[in-house]
């Protein structure tokens, strides 16, 4: 999985989620949305297929693990 392949917008579907709606940019830049708000900010890294989030303001990232794309 490469950083090309994994950006872009996402929404919830099923099961547990931290972010309801999310977007992982080309430029490592990360947008989250809750009710279609602005909720979070911050950046994102890909590195051996776990995502990792750091989200401004907050001194521990976030991890993403066995993403699916589809």
């Amino acid at each position: 999985m490469t950083h090309s392949q994994i950006s872009g917008a996402y929404a919830y579907k099923a099961g547990e989620t931290v972010y309801e709606q999310f977007e992982l940019a080309q430029d490592g830049t990360f947008n989250s949305w809750l009710h279609d708000r602005p909720e979070h900010s911050g950046t994102w890294t890909l590195s051996a297929c776990v995502v990792t989030i750091k989200e401004h303001g907050l001194g521990t990232p976030s991890e993403m693990r066995n993403v699916k794309v589809s």
